[in-house]
């Protein structure tokens, strides 16, 4: 985090290609807004539809996941969510979460983008690569690389994506271990 911060005030040149999972992760961490709808209603649907019948016919590990993405998985189910995300109940949410998709077929949860972003991730079912408008994703950008420069966010306030977001932002290689 540190060094991708240092790059970044001292650089002025190429910034990394960030896709919409970074953007949205560095505007949280920034404060700065984004539209609220990114993903039009009609593909939101389509999206949340494809990942319910991906959970119903996979296994996805709870240690494989990331907090955002467990909690996602969590609110697609209408499930409550633990305050204090160990472990373990990581591991009984995510279970719970695919038992009640797999033996329900009514109201699920309201997504927001940024849960949607994460069980797309998590499934792979693609989502349209234009969700932001470019225009929007250049002023966001700099933006959010006008804020890192003035601000020094701690590295364990971040969570995984963020972070390497971060990474990305500044053209750094991510690390693999």
């Amino acid at each position: 985090v540190e060094e991708s911060i240092n790059w970044l005030r001292s650089n002025e040149g190429q910034l990394g290609n960030l896709d919409e999972p970074d953007i949205l992760a560095l505007s949280k961490l920034t404060g700065i807004p984004i539209p609220q709808t990114l993903i039009p209603p009609k593909k939101k649907k389509e999206v949340t539809e494809d990942v319910v019948n991906w959970l119903r016919s996979n296994n996805p590990s709870a240690s494989q996941l990331d907090e955002p993405t467990a909690l996602a998985l969590a609110n697609l189910a209408n499930l409550p969510v633990p305050t204090d995300l160990t472990p373990a109940k990581k591991e009984k949410l995510v279970e719970e979460s695919i038992n009640w998709l797999r033996s329900n077929e009514g109201q699920l949860g309201n997504l927001d983008e940024p849960d949607i972003l994460a069980l797309s991730k998590l499934t792979g079912i693609p989502i349209p690569q234009t969700l932001i408008p470019p225009k929007k994703k250049k002023e966001v950008t700099e933006d959010v690389v006008n804020w890192l420069r003035s601000n020094n966010p701690s590295a364990s306030q971040l969570d995984e994506p963020t972070a390497l977001a971060l990474a990305n932002l500044a053209n750094l290689p991510v690390p693999t271990d």
